[in-house]
Parts: structure tokens; sequence; C-alpha cells
């Protein structure tokens, strides 16, 4: 004969076990859910800053050539050059340094989520 017992017990704990499966699911869900809503923000910040950057570089270049066509010495488009481009050098680091520490905030919060 069959181990009905076996069986019964087997049936009793089905439910159990399907609520922790389901619960489970329900987590990793909530995670993957989180990761993604996180990824999407950082990423939007990421590129405002950029446009913001953007923005700013391209006013700077455009001053840059408004003084550059009011130049009448040699002297002073060299000054002027050389200023322009130790200051945009300077701005671009600061630049390049905000947006990998951006990137950087983001990296721990994706490697932290677990799934599953």
């Amino acid at each position: 004969m069959t181990d009905m017992g076996g069986v019964r017990k087997t049936r009793e704990k089905a439910p159990a076990a399907a609520e922790g499966a389901g619960a489970q699911m329900a987590a990793a869900t909530q995670g993957a859910t989180d990761l993604i809503r996180n990824a999407l923000q950082a990423t939007q910040d990421y590129n405002a800053k950029v446009l913001e950057f953007a923005v700013a570089n391209a006013n700077a270049n455009f001053e840059y050539l408004s003084k550059l066509s009011r130049t009448k010495a040699p002297s002073d488009f060299i000054e002027l050059t050389t200023r322009h481009m130790r200051e945009q050098s300077d701005v671009l680091s600061r630049q390049a340094k905000e947006l990998s520490e951006m990137a950087q905030k983001f990296l721990p919060k994706a490697n932290d989520v677990k799934v599953g």
C-alpha cells in the first residue's frame, strides 16, 4: 500500500511552502522595482547635470569668442586664449569629478539590491 500519511503531510505543507515562495518572489520583485526606480532617477539626475554643464561651457565659449573678436593686438589674443584655456581646464576637471561622484553614489545602491 501507499503511504497515505506522507502524502497527507506533503499536501498540508504545500500551501505554506507556496506562501513562502510567494513572499520571496514579492520581495525580489520589490527589490528589482526599487533598483529600476533608483537607476532611472540617477540617470535623470546625471543627464540634467550633463546638460547644465554643457550650457555653462557653451556660454563660457560664447563669452570667450565675444572677447576674442574685440582683441586688437596678438598679445591680447594669446593672453585671452591662455586664460580661457586654463579656466576651462579647471572647470572641466571639476565637472568630471562631480559627474564621477554622482555615478559612485548610485553604484553602491545597485550592488546592495538582493534579488532571489
